[in-house]
């Protein structure tokens, strides 16, 4: 592995770049020096590090590439998104917990190895200085022996018991790279047990999206599963229905996607739904609702007054009730809207009937049975008697 391959990054020039404008020392920190051991080279997340407050440099990056920054006082760190890429810039610092599961309390340090001591991984706990001393590599805790040997170390005992999101990330890590486990690292699953009720759910959603993103997240809920993650949480999240291979396969890798996985856990009575975002909330109750449908009819089309309207995730996860729903989406997706309601109301249809007409067509459309506004016409005016004696 040779640093140099960083200044293939732009990214990383431009902080270099500015670091040395500014006199500003400067790192780069866990996911990048363990990727770059790995024989990755491809970066999507940045985490630098300085001893000076991060905000000095993020603004020099949004004056050059107009970016917009969201900077947090209290741990002193600056986020920017930027064409796809997730930068973190951080004062280095070290961490006390109030209490285990909470937040962390910050207090500056000018010691890289003392911010390296904070992190969850030994292979995460390395850092590169990229100014002034371009190359230099600070591995304390032997992390680079752990990705040569494929194992998934905690800097020290406790560690799970101190911030309980380090359990989901280290399932990510050991599925992601196909590590394994140190001794000392299982261990740590059971001291989860014992401070994840102090934490707050919307740190665990937001690891859970993280996961729903990986493409191994099959193995990852999974194991999420088997090591009781959820249910130590709420003992209500237990998982119901044996479909984590099926949604792995349909789902699309995004972070949204996590809350189809969470439903198979999911108990109506936990009070973690009062923290799910109102399009959450509405992908849980369709795939209630369609799943009753289902039960009825298993003629797809026959419920495309009600599908019409479902979101992509929730259908994604009813097909796997009926994978006719795959046929149904690709072809709903290609719905013209080749007639409107003026053109229906001009045929002699009462309004009150437009909407339901409209369905009809649309159905016939995804048939393959009307392609052209003179064919829905002609289609209506056939109906026509149907339809106003109807009693839709």
């Amino acid at each position: 592995m040779s640093p140099e391959k960083l200044l293939k990054d732009p990214i990383i020039v431009f902080f270099k770049e500015k670091a040395k404008e500014l006199n500003l020392k400067i790192f780069v920190a866990g996911g990048i020096p363990r990727d770059l051991f790995l024989g990755i080279d491809c970066f999507k997340d940045y985490d630098f590090v300085l001893f000076d407050d991060p905000l000095i440099i993020a603004k020099e990056f949004k004056k050059d590439f107009n970016s917009k920054i969201a900077y947090y006082t209290s741990f002193k760190t600056v986020e920017i998104n930027f064409e796809g890429k997730s930068i973190d810039i951080s004062m280095a610092r070290k961490e006390r917990y109030p209490y285990p599961g909470s937040l962390p309390e910050v207090f500056k340090t000018d010691d890289i190895n003392e911010d390296l001591s904070r992190r969850d991984f030994t292979i995460n706990s390395i850092a590169i200085e990229i100014f002034p001393d371009f190359g230099k590599i600070y591995d304390p805790f032997n992390g680079i022996e752990d990705i040569k040997n494929k194992k998934i170390r905690v800097l020290k005992e406790g560690s799970f018991y101190e911030d309980p999101t380090r359990a989901f990330r280290g399932i990510r890590y050991k599925n992601r790279f196909d590590f394994e486990y140190c001794e000392k690292t299982l261990r740590e699953f059971e001291n989860y047990k014992n401070s994840i009720k102090n934490l707050k759910f919307p740190r665990i959603k937001k690891e859970l999206e993280i996961i729903s993103e990986e493409e191994k997240r099959n193995k990852m809920w999974k194991e999420i599963n088997e090591k009781n993650l959820l249910y130590f949480f709420d003992e209500k999240l237990k998982l119901k229905e044996n479909k984590i291979e099926e949604l792995s396969n349909f789902l699309p890798f995004e972070k949204k996607s996590w809350i189809c996985f969470f439903y198979l856990f999911l108990n109506k009575d936990s009070e973690v739904i009062k923290f799910f975002s109102s399009f959450e909330k509405k992908v849980i109750y369709e795939i209630e609702k369609g799943k009753k449908l289902l039960e009825k009819e298993k003629d797809i089309f026959k419920l495309h007054h009600f599908f019409k309207n479902f979101d992509f995730l929730s259908l994604k996860f009813l097909s796997t009730i009926n994978p006719e729903i795959n046929s149904y989406i690709e072809k709903r997706e290609k719905i013209k809207k080749i007639i409107n309601g003026n053109d229906i109301v001009l045929l002699g249809i009462d309004k009150k009937f437009v909407e339901r007409v409209k369905e009809m067509i649309e159905i016939e459309e995804m048939k393959g049975n009307i392609n052209t506004k003179e064919e829905a016409i002609e289609y209506i005016k056939k109906k026509k008697n149907e339809i106003q004696g109807s009693s839709f």
